[in-house]
């Protein structure tokens, strides 16, 4: 079952969403089941090169998916 869309916007974010995931998967060596694992920790890699926290990117993230989908964060 899919989650509320509290502005609508939802779809559109997942379909931006799958074009980066597209784009990494034709850049890597992954498959498509282990893409979105191989995605996240690619980007904790990144963070680390460039400065910044992605457990604070993350946790801003979660605050802002519990939003847009009218769920309480955990």
């Amino acid at each position: 079952m899919m989650p509320p869309n509290v502005d609508g916007t939802n779809g559109s974010r997942a379909a931006m969403a799958r074009k980066a995931l597209e784009a990494f998967l034709a850049a890597s060596q992954c498959t498509e089941a282990e893409g979105l694992q191989a995605l996240l920790c690619g980007l904790m890699h990144l963070s680390d090169r460039t400065g910044k926290e992605f457990a604070v990117a993350f946790d801003a993230a979660l605050c802002a998916y519990c939003r847009q989908t009218d769920r309480m964060a955990a």
